[in-house]
């Protein structure tokens, strides 16, 4: 995918509506791009207000009025052309038209806050993608990147101020069957901490947040451990990226 598709992504992350392909793909380029990560901040927050919208069940009378009025509205024809709109108000619009259609979709069903919850879930917009998010978004998040010894690069995204870190992996090769990447927290002194387990997938990307608190530790290791990981690294690490200093 070009550079400049990326940027026309930023709406359809917000929204979760990415395939695994595309998703992996955009928040390998989320984390050296500014503009991108301003504007899937404010649309998670236009997301997360109109979301709100929908937490009480909607009265019938409103439903009457929304099918009524609906009927009766024309649509109107596409008479702007994308490219007079600035990419960042274009994809604000969709966003907001995405979930205006969800919040649409509840008033005319009555489902209230369970639906939008159901909503959600079909879309896989779990907590952890959020919290994942909140990393790659924060005010001081720094960056550091390495090439991984058994192919591909290897990022890290880290927030003191959220005490978390995101790992961003690109062009890695797939692990032996029965073999995991892990991922480590390691302090000044040595000590390696597990900070979780992951596959990437078929192209070789993948972003996830390390478990547990960042802490004290100044370095994240990757190793090849056995399925469901280990409490020690019994490999030599593939990758040693060195937590930088905001």
């Amino acid at each position: 995918m070009a550079a400049d598709e990326l940027h026309l992504l930023t709406g359809a992350y917000a929204i979760d509506a990415l395939d695994p392909e595309e998703r992996s793909a955009f928040e390998v380029h989320l984390v050296a791009c500014d503009d991108c990560t301003t504007e899937v901040a404010e649309l998670h927050a236009t997301a997360a207000k109109l979301g709100i919208a929908v937490s009480d069940i909607a009265p019938t009378a409103l439903r009457e009025q929304v099918v009524r009025q609906a009927s009766a509205i024309r649509q109107l024809p596409p008479t702007i052309a994308l490219r007079s709109t600035s990419r960042r108000s274009a994809t604000r619009n969709i966003v907001m038209l995405a979930v205006a259609a969800t919040v649409l979709s509840v008033a005319l069903g009555g489902l209230g806050s369970f639906a939008w919850s159901q909503h959600i879930a079909n879309r896989n917009l779990s907590a952890e993608a959020a919290r994942v998010s909140a990393v790659l978004t924060a005010p001081d998040a720094a960056t550091a990147n390495i090439a991984v010894a058994t192919g591909g690069r290897a990022t890290i995204v880290v927030s003191r101020q959220l005490d978390t870190a995101a790992f961003v992996g690109s062009g890695l090769t797939q692990t032996p069957k029965g073999r995991v990447y892990e991922l480590w927290f390691i302090d000044a002194a040595g000590t390696p901490r597990p900070a979780g387990v992951f596959q990437p997938t078929a192209s070789g990307s993948t972003t996830v947040r390390l478990t547990g608190d960042m802490g004290s530790a100044s370095v994240i290791a990757v190793t090849v451990e056995a399925s469901g990981g280990s409490l020690k690294p019994s490999t030599t690490p593939v990758a040693v990226l060195h937590i930088p200093t905001v």
